[in-house]
């Protein structure tokens, strides 16, 4: 019907002072590609050669002739150009065919964005909006909404292939942008599912291709999706969403057009649509036609399917028979769209057709005769076209199509709100009072979260990659560095480097102290050797004070001496325990310490012996006694026991020498410490002690009660030793221990021994 008044628009206004009639003829392609075929052949046949090439014309060149009713039947007359809706594979059929014959095509309505290459397709234009501008915008749209990661659903007609080919385009051109510009920045498609639900795909293919969206549904974090899908595509797919028990606000999602029919699914869902303004009197166009008023059978159909009545009920006892003054009451949101690029369509062929009169003729109106016309000319002139409309706005095209304006809808409680009116990807939206935010799913702060967590900036640390877009971060183990050129975590190839403190490379280890600081433990522990080694001292001078009473010469002095000077190393050694850099601390407080526990347990096992008096060492002192030597019999006790000592921290030495090993805190610290076969060092200092308990023992059923107490008093202390090796032994060589816990205990053996 637009066409019609389309037609009869531009021979009234446009066209008639030129006399020149603008005729029409009509075909279907009842969306099949044989009849299309068929269709487009009966336009054409009337043009011969085309016009491909100047000398191919009618034999008088009239250029009137071509398109004046009264020169020829409308039937006989050439096509000059086309006009139409072009979806889809058979659109572009038909776009092949004519082009063929150099016959110009402006599309009417929204058809496949494969077209717009127009170097496949020269002889295409389109009065409307080109869909490579919609995927633009559906990018932008994403981007303002801070969704950045989505996975895209696409069928396989070409105006599903062409957007998604042209979406993968924009984003691959901007995936450059600064990682901190989040209004810019490129978003990730996690997954492209194709569904081919109408073409010759297979079923069991389709199967295939559903199981993999319904898969990439369940496990996939993404919630946001882009159908770039025909109308009916989106209808069926619905029916599948709706199949697997989701349901409205489960995911948000954002289509490339409204013609749809109504779902749950649609609830929420921004839509991109070309802003196209209202033809003013389509009410009135459509009006005008009734059943008994027209001859036409498309519109007598379009009357008969709006009112569900029939012209003529022979065939059918079931329909309802019509007056013939039935009209279309119901005018389609999708078709008031499409009327102003129809009529758009019809002006632009207009408008090329008077500018190739007024160049070629030059005011020859009457008889101008063309001998050079080409179809390439009337395309040129229609390119270039300007016209002003009814509502006296100018129109003209921008690349070879209609100037890319888009509203952005949002589908909610049952209508479409608008979210941003005239949307020109160059300029940006046109404010509008009536325009709101669009509103977020329930979903709606998870999707915002997981887009901002989806593609963190790791600062020292690596990727830990869990699809195909997103990641998290992963630190480092200690004293690993991270590659960047791999994204993995490397250790320092030699001892004596470490990761600097960007953890991106190695450095030389710095030269560490002799003695680390000391922890607070640690400094409780130096003061009690300090305290340990005053009372030691005073004791010892006490000692030498009463040195001539009786009390003190039966209390074996010379050992008390002995004991006092054990226990002041015992003191100074457990506060050179600290952790330390050098291997000679190392292996010196080891074995020193050592050897001084081995002392001090001499002197008790020395002190046991005196008391109880075995017949080893009675012979002992007789044999000495008898030889008038200044050897005492205790003195050569502690100096084997002490050789013995010495001779195995020789021998641990050498065979298990001591190593620095950097730890958790960089600082290095004594193999020993953690290596059991250090154990072997204090099987000497605990023999002494079971031996000692056992003399202790024996002395304790000596006569004179003087000694008993003190066979007692040495019993104690045994049991303190046992204790204390009990205890702090296997407390110091737990693996799990900290090494600054095992520093403190190994501070512990010799200061508590010495206490």
């Amino acid at each position: 019907m637009v066409h019609k008044y389309a037609v009869n628009y531009v021979n009234e206004n446009v066209l008639k002072k030129f006399d020149l009639t603008l005729n029409t003829s009509q075909a279907d392609t009842c969306d099949d590609p044989s009849a299309t075929l068929r269709g487009t052949i009966r336009l054409i046949e009337t043009t011969k050669d085309g016009f491909c090439d100047y000398d191919n014309q009618n034999e008088d060149g009239n250029f009137q002739q071509l398109f004046n009713i009264e020169s020829k039947t409308q039937m006989s007359q050439p096509i000059v150009a086309a006009t139409g809706v072009f979806r889809g594979e058979i659109g572009n059929n038909i776009n092949y065919l004519l082009q063929a014959f150099c016959i110009p095509v402006v599309a009417s309505a929204s058809s496949s964005a494969s077209l717009d290459n127009y170097i496949s397709y020269p002889y295409f234009i389109r009065a409307g909006s080109s869909d490579t501008y919609r995927a633009q915008v559906i990018l932008d749209l994403i981007q303002s909404q801070e969704w950045f990661h989505i996975s895209i659903i696409y069928d396989s007609s070409s105006f599903g292939i062409a957007l998604t080919n042209q979406f993968k385009t924009l984003i691959e051109s901007c995936s450059d942008t600064n990682e901190d510009d989040t209004l810019f920045k490129s978003p990730c498609v996690e997954h492209f599912y194709q569904i081919s639900f109408f073409d010759n795909t297979n079923s069991d293919t389709v199967n295939s291709q559903l199981l993999s969206l319904q898969y990439g549904m369940n496990s996939s974090t993404v919630r946001v999706f882009i159908l770039f899908m025909e109308g009916r595509a989106i209808n069926a797919l619905f029916g599948y969403f709706s199949f697997w028990h989701y349901k409205s606000g489960d995911f948000q999602l954002i289509l490339p057009t409204t013609d749809l029919e109504i779902s749950s699914f649609l609830e929420y869902a921004l839509v991109v649509e070309e802003h196209v303004d209202p033809l003013a009197n389509l009410d009135a166009i459509v009006s005008n036609y009734t059943l008994n008023n027209t001859n036409d059978g498309w519109i007598t159909e379009a009357i008969m399917h709006d009112n569900l009545c029939c012209q003529d009920c022979n065939d059918s006892t079931y329909s309802i028979q019509c007056n013939g003054s039935e009209k279309i009451r119901n005018i389609p949101d999708y078709a008031r769209l499409e009327a102003r690029n129809v009529f758009n369509a019809i002006n632009i062929i207009a408008s090329g057709l008077k500018t190739v009169y007024e160049s070629k003729c030059h005011d020859q109106y009457n008889n101008c005769h063309i001998h050079n016309y080409t179809g390439n000319i009337l395309l040129n002139s229609m390119i270039n076209a300007t016209f002003t409309d009814e509502r006296g706005k100018e129109f003209k095209l921008f690349n070879r199509s209609g100037t890319p304006i888009y509203d952005v809808f949002q589908f909610y409680e049952g209508n479409w709100q608008t979210v941003l009116f005239n949307y020109n990807p160059y300029r940006g939206a046109e404010p509008n009072l009536f325009i709101r935010p669009p509103i977020g799913v329930p979903i709606a702060d998870l999707i915002l979260n997981e887009s901002k967590n989806c593609q963190l900036t790791c600062e020292m640390s690596i990727p830990d990659v869990r699809d195909t877009c997103c990641w998290t971060c992963k630190k480092c183990p200690e004293n690993f560095f991270v590659n960047t050129s791999f994204m993995n975590c490397q250790n320092c190839t030699t001892e004596d480097t470490m990761p600097n403190v960007y953890l991106n490379g190695c450095i030389p280890m710095p030269t560490p102290p002799l003695f680390y600081d000391p922890t607070p433990e640690m400094f409780v522990l130096m003061g009690l050797n300090a305290i340990g080694c005053v009372i030691v001292a005073f004791s010892g001078l006490y000692l030498y004070k009463l040195r001539e009473t009786a009390m003190v010469k039966a209390s074996t002095p010379d050992l008390c001496f002995m004991q006092n000077f054990a226990q002041i190393l015992l003191f100074i050694i457990s506060s050179f325990m600290i952790p330390s850099s050098s291997l000679i601390v190392c292996g010196a407080t080891w074995a020193i310490s050592t050897i001084l526990l081995c002392y001090t347990h001499a002197i008790f096992l020395i002190k046991a012996i005196r008391l109880s008096r075995p017949l080893f060492y009675v012979k002992m002192h007789s044999i000495l006694s008898a030889k008038q030597t200044q050897v005492k019999t205790s003195l050569i006790i502690l100096t084997a026991i002490i050789f013995v000592q010495f001779l195995i921290c020789i021998l641990w030495i050498s065979l298990r020498p001591p190593k620095l090993i950097t730890g958790w805190n960089k600082a290095k610290y004594c193999s020993s410490n953690t290596e059991l076969q250090t154990i072997v060092l204090m099987l000497i200092p605990l023999v002494l002690v079971f031996v000692t308990f056992l003399y202790q023992r024996k002395a304790g059923k000596n006569r004179i009660l003087f000694q008993v107490r003190q066979a007692r008093a040495g019993i104690a202390g045994s049991l303190c030793f046992v204790v204390n090796y009990a205890v702090l032994l296997p407390l110091m060589f737990m693996e799990d221990s900290p090494e600054n816990v095992k520093s403190t205990i190994l501070m512990c053996i010799p200061m508590l021994a010495a206490w």
